[in-house]
């Protein structure tokens, strides 16, 4: 399967899930080409146009595979950081294929993260500069 099928999958099962067990309708969807976002990604300037915008709630919804989530781990984070720097709410839906149940990483985790992983470096450069290692 291509993974252009496999995410279009995974986007139509993550609808129907919205729409049954949330409620959602189709006054709650915004169009996803009015949005779209800028960021950084090694000097170049990238553009992100979200699958899912909702407008009950100010939140976009990114769908897709675990394997494409890791395998550009490091952009899908520059983009979380990007929508939320717009007070926009944002969540990953992973799955590992139509089969299984989608793994949600919201906002409120991905800033926790964000929080410690900044003290986490910051103990670490104290401590570099006492002349202590820390592995």
């Amino acid at each position: 399967m291509t993974v252009n099928k496999q995410e279009e999958i995974l986007r139509t099962k993550a609808y129907n899930i919205l729409v049954k067990r949330y409620g959602y309708e189709y006054d709650d969807y915004d169009n996803q080409y009015e949005h779209s976002f800028w960021y950084t990604l090694s000097r170049n300037s990238c553009k992100y146009k979200p699958k899912f915008t909702f407008l009950r709630e100010n939140k976009i919804i990114e769908v897709g595979s675990v394997s494409n989530f890791y395998k550009y781990i490091y952009r899908n984070l520059i983009i979380a950081d990007c929508v939320m720097c717009q007070d926009i709410d944002f969540e990953f839906w992973l799955a590992f294929d139509e089969y299984t149940p989608f793994i949600i990483i919201d906002s409120y985790y991905l800033e926790l993260k964000e929080e410690l992983n900044s003290e986490i470096l910051e103990y670490k450069y104290r401590n570099q500069e006492k002349g202590c290692v820390v592995s």
